[in-house]
């Protein structure tokens, strides 16, 4: 018997030192700077990278590489894809605009259901490059453009 409440004590004991472990998961917000936007980016953190890009535009709101980047952000997301394309449509009207504005623009257009815009631009991306990984992966997208209209027709 006394076995038996050893036992069940030293099983008590593990569950509350590793049941009050799963608690302890709370991380500080990083703090606000465009090395972390990128950072975030680079891991897919997206929200993380929203947080960071839409701090760092209210103090800098002309500046075009934090447009993009919120942008790319919010088009990779789940939380508001619609403004992503909003984002990179009005950064692709600048003369300065990043080099992958196309790219991230037909990706943007893509993730909004717009397969006809999406086409067009990743066909204007592609004969822009001379990267063969790069044009390998703009073939991918237009195929996976062609199986979405589709199964979006069905």
């Amino acid at each position: 018997m006394k076995r038996n409440n050893i036992k069940s004590l030293k099983l008590t004991c593990w569950f509350f030192l590793f049941g009050y472990s799963a608690f302890a998961q709370y991380i500080e917000p990083f703090p606000i700077s465009s090395s972390n936007g990128d950072k975030m980016l680079e891991l897919k953190n997206y929200q993380e990278a929203i947080r960071q890009f839409s701090s760092l535009l209210n103090k800098e709101p002309s500046n075009l590489e934090y447009k993009f980047k919120l942008g790319k952000s919010y088009t990779y997301s789940n939380i508001d894809q619609v403004k992503g394309l909003e984002i990179l449509k009005k950064v692709a009207t600048f003369e300065e605009a990043p080099e992958e504005i196309k790219k991230e623009l037909a990706v943007a257009y893509f993730k909004n259901y717009d397969f006809e815009e999406a086409k067009s631009l990743f066909e204007a991306y592609r004969a822009e490059l001379d990267d063969e990984n790069e044009k390998a992966l703009a073939n991918q997208w237009l195929e996976q453009i062609k199986s979405a209209e589709q199964l979006y027709k069905n």
